[in-house]
C-alpha cells in the first residue's frame, strides 16, 4: 500500500450545468447508458469521481503508477487501455495527469474510470513532476497535440 497524498481542497467551477428544464433526467439517463456500455469493456466506478475529488497536491509515495503529460486531448483513449476488461483488476495501475489547467472536458469522458488522479502541474517544473510521484513510478507518458488534420480528435 501506497500512503495517499493530500488532496487539493480549492473549489472547481461547475462548467457542466446548462441545460433546460428535464435536463438532470436526460443526464442521467445519458450517464446509464455510458456506462452500461463502458462497464461491457472497461473497469469501471459508480457514481462518476468529480474532478476535484481526484486533484491532489501531491500523490505522496504513489508507487507503480503511469504518469501522463501534455496534451490532454486524447485522455479517454490513453485511460480507456489502462482500464481494459482484458487486464485483471489487481493488475491495474493508478494514472497520475500532470497537467496546468484542470483537464474538465477531458475529466468528462474518464470519470468512470477507477484511480486515476490529477495533479496541477507542469512536466517542466522538478517540483511538480516531483509531487506527481516522478520517483515511483512505473512509466511516464508524454501526449503531443495532434497536427491539423492528423487525426487524433475528441471522441465522439
Amino acid at each position: 500500500g501506497w500512503h495517499m497524498g493530500r488532496r487539493r481542497s480549492s473549489a472547481f467551477s461547475a462548467e457542466a450545468a446548462d441545460g433546460g428544464p428535464h435536463a438532470e433526467d436526460n443526464v442521467s439517463l445519458q450517464q446509464s447508458r455510458r456506462m452500461d456500455r463502458l462497464k461491457a469493456a472497461y473497469h469501471v466506478v459508480h457514481p462518476p469521481v468529480l474532478l476535484e475529488d481526484a486533484t491532489w497536491d501531491t500523490v505522496g509515495d504513489m508507487q507503480g503508477h503511469v504518469l501522463l503529460c501534455g496534451s490532454t486531448s486524447a485522455l479517454f483513449y490513453f485511460a480507456a487501455t489502462l482500464r481494459s476488461r482484458s487486464t485483471p483488476k489487481s493488475r491495474l495501475k493508478n494514472l497520475v495527469v500532470l497537467h496546468p489547467e484542470p483537464p474538465h472536458k477531458a475529466w468528462g469522458q474518464i470519470d468512470l474510470f477507477p484511480n486515476i488522479f490529477y495533479v496541477q502541474g507542469s512536466a517542466l517544473e522538478p517540483t511538480d513532476l516531483a509531487r506527481a510521484g516522478v520517483h515511483g513510478l512505473a512509466r511516464a507518458v508524454i501526449l503531443s497535440h495532434a497536427a491539423p488534420g492528423g487525426g487524433g480528435g475528441e471522441p465522439r
